[in-house]
């Protein structure tokens, strides 16, 4: 659902909000009760480099995607104690349209070792970049 902001109904960008963060957040809410009771769990959310890099006439599809980023990134926070792991995934490009190296210095012809955009610090509940 591609399109010029200005020029999309805004039927159209509720549509895709509920689509990609609502449901991400209901599927979360649906789990994290019961892993937060037997403290354990591992919840992994899908975003995607759109969060990061503008494209034009996708302004609804990057802010749902990271309103996931920033919903996974509270989520990690809030379930850590418990033992309870939230990460959010996210794949990328490595040709001209999506340079990573943007993102975290690397070349274009190098491979990062994890496709992850975010992780939980181990012992502190919260996330961090990937590089």
């Amino acid at each position: 659902q591609d399109g010029i902001f200005m020029s999309t109904d805004f039927e159209k960008h509720q549509s895709v909000l509920e689509e990609m963060l609502i449901t991400t957040m209901a599927m979360c809410h649906l789990v994290a009760k019961s892993m937060y009771g037997n403290r354990w769990g591992r919840i992994i959310n899908l975003s995607s480099i759109s969060a990061f890099y503008a494209k034009r006439g996708q302004s609804n599809y990057a802010a749902a995607k990271a309103g996931i980023l920033g919903f996974t990134q509270t989520l990690a926070l809030e379930m850590a104690h418990r033992g309870v792991t939230v990460n959010a995934i996210s794949r990328y490009s490595d040709d001209k349209k999506y340079p990573f190296q943007h993102f975290s210095g690397r070349k274009r012809n190098q491979t990062p070792n994890s496709g992850g955009v975010c992780r939980r610090a181990e012992g502190r509940g919260q996330t961090r970049s990937i590089s």
